[in-house]
This record gives structure tokens, sequence and C-alpha cells, in this order.
């Protein structure tokens, strides 16, 4: 079975939206390791803002619940949204809207099994910044 895989485009005057209900499924988000990638990760719209970049760790996963799940550290050549066997590429201005069944939190995880955070949901992922380490 193909995976299909979509790309993301946008600039800030039409900054596309990526809705996922993830039910009992793992987002998994990968990064190149040849950039530098900023996300904004925003519960609500009162909610909790926190900043993540692949400083340390090059990926992160997204779950429905408490207990977060370390992602595959796998390489990546560009900034990839997985959820089961669908497929993103991410460009900087995209936002992923992450859902979950009523109730249940939505919990970050990165590679090294270090909890990002937990969420009420929706959470909105959105990549603030994707460049090669050579345009920095």
């Amino acid at each position: 079975m193909f995976a299909t895989l979509a790309i993301l485009l946008s600039s800030a005057a039409n900054a596309a939206t990526l809705e996922v209900d993830l039910k009992d499924q793992t987002a998994s988000i990968s990064t190149p390791s040849a950039h530098t990638v900023e996300l904004i990760l925003k519960a609500g719209a009162e909610g909790e803002t926190k900043t993540w970049e692949n400083e340390e760790s090059s990926a992160l996963s997204i779950t429905c619940g408490e207990e977060g799940k370390a992602p595959e550290d796998k390489f990546v050549e560009q900034l990839l949204l997985a959820v089961g066997e669908k497929k993103w590429g991410l460009a900087p201005g995209s936002n992923v809207n992450f859902k979950c069944p009523a109730g249940k939190v939505l919990t970050v995880t990165d590679v090294h099994s270090e909890k990002v955070g937990t969420f009420k949901g929706p959470l909105v992922v959105t990549v603030n910044k994707s460049r090669s380490h050579s345009a920095r």
C-alpha cells in the first residue's frame, strides 16, 4: 500500500490549516537534520503556548491521552507529518489542528521520551520556521 503525500505550502497571507482528528492514532512530526525547525504549539483559543526547536530532538509525537509515546527517530529530507499511512510535507507558515475525542488531552513527546507538554485540545501546531543551517 502506498502512503499519500501532500505538501502544505503557505505564506503569511494565506496560511493553510490541516485538520487532523487523531482518535486512537499517533501523529509524528519529523525534522530534517540539515534544517533548523521551530514549532509553536498552542492549545485552544486561550490555552497554553509552547515553542519547540529541533536542537536536542529530531521528532515529536502527538497522542490523545495523558501518556505520550516517543516517535520513531528516522532520517527525513523535509519537515514531515505522518498519521497512520498519510503523510504531509510541512512548510513555514503551515498550521495543523489536532483534535481528540471530547474530554481527552493531547500529549506531545519528543524522540527521547521527554514530555514536551500536555494540552487541553484542540492543539494547533504552527511551523514558525524551517530553514537550512546554511541559511541561518
